[in-house]
């Protein structure tokens, strides 16, 4: 006597289903990449602006800040500083409470902690230095502007290179 084999209805409606899944994704990354690309690219004149300068920030901390620039990847960001008072900078490097802190426009605070950081290195006026910081989630890109803070004072208006 054979036995008549009923079709499976969940094998049956798993491979359209897998088909939707899988459209839904090809369809949902295309857009995604096509929304990236048409992102209109920083100008030149963006990533030339000038550096502003804080004249309270050379006073008190005996250091100027030159550059804030995503590296690696735009995952870190490259904070340079050029010491001018060798003794007065030292205020500013001594510890990781006292180091820069940059502040995104959406008002996220990246600062040193968890880094590491070398103390008590002998500053030579001149001489640039340079901070690195975690761009969280991708939250800057070039062209954004920023604000440093060194302690109570801060620089405003920083861009993003």
């Amino acid at each position: 006597m054979a036995t008549l084999k009923m079709p499976n209805p969940a094998r049956q409606l798993s491979m359209p289903v897998v088909a939707v899944i899988l459209g839904a994704l090809l369809i949902a990354g295309s857009l995604l990449w096509q929304q990236q690309r048409s992102q209109s690219p920083v100008s030149l004149s963006d990533r030339m602006a000038p550096m502003p300068v804080s004249a309270e920030i050379e006073a008190k901390y005996g250091v100027r800040i030159s550059m804030v620039a995503l590296i690696a990847d735009n995952g870190l960001l490259d904070l340079r500083y050029t010491v001018i008072d060798p003794d007065k900078a030292s205020l500013m490097t001594d510890s990781i409470e006292s180091l820069p802190t940059i502040i995104a426009g959406n008002g996220l605070v990246l600062d040193q902690r968890g880094a590491a950081h070398r103390h008590g290195q002998r500053l030579e006026a001149g001489t640039t230095y340079y901070l690195l910081y975690t761009n969280i989630r991708n939250s800057l890109r070039s062209g954004d502007r920023v604000v440093v803070r060194v302690g109570d004072l801060t620089l405003n208006d920083v861009p993003v290179r």
